[in-house]
């Protein structure tokens, strides 16, 4: 699928692109499956303010998700690891954002709305709606979580980029069995060269 930045030799009709995504649910990973749920609840926020007309509360909300959840976090975790179904969510991601952000910036998400190669105007388009059937993965938040907080001790301790730490972290058996599955990201999103566990962990191979 193509991007922002090229040129379009396909368009994407939006509720096709929602279709497929919904088939495809099976071959997304933890991560794809992690920015849905959130989109979703997204989605369902801004359902509730603006039936009461908080429209200014639900900005800061959607400001808060394209920079910390899908810029800070999914994009940089998806060019580590890539589904056979991550393009299809990366699409309909940014579709279903230009939606919820066309009453804000209209001009803007107009112009990215066509460069994502999306059929139509964004302004006549339906409201977006959750896709409501994915689990949310309280351990994946708190992977994510983890980086992102990772990351930002590197930056408030003005660690050079390129000199890599170590990541020392206290956590119980079954989420350092997530920890070692996810190592090698977590390593290269928080440059890191290894992972230190506390109490130190007694590996099965066999798990």
């Amino acid at each position: 699928m193509k991007i922002i930045g090229e040129d379009n030799e396909v368009e994407y009709n939006y509720e096709a692109v929602r279709e497929q995504l919904i088939n495809s649910l099976d071959q997304t990973n933890d991560f794809d499956r992690w920015i849905l749920v959130g989109l979703d609840g997204l989605i369902t926020k801004q359902h509730e303010l603006f039936a009461t007309y908080q429209i200014g509360d639900f900005s800061q909300q959607l400001i808060n998700f394209v920079r910390n959840q899908f810029c800070d976090r999914y994009i940089e975790t998806s060019k580590q690891i890539h589904s056979p179904a991550t393009d299809t969510v990366m699409i309909y991601v940014i579709a279903t954002l230009c939606k919820l952000l066309h009453p804000y910036i209209p001009h803007v998400t107009e112009q990215l709305w066509h460069s994502i190669g999306m059929q139509g105007w964004i302004s006549i388009q339906s409201i977006a709606q959750p896709l409501g059937t994915i689990d949310s993965n309280i351990h994946i938040e708190t992977l994510m979580t983890l980086i992102s907080e990772c990351r930002t001790l590197r930056n408030q301790a003005k660690v050079p980029n390129h000199e890599k730490v170590t990541i020392l972290v206290s956590v119980n058996h079954d989420f350092a069995q997530l920890m070692r599955q996810y190592e090698d990201l977590v390593c290269a999103l928080v440059k890191s060269d290894s992972v230190v566990y506390y109490p130190t962990m007694v590996w099965d191979e066999s798990e």
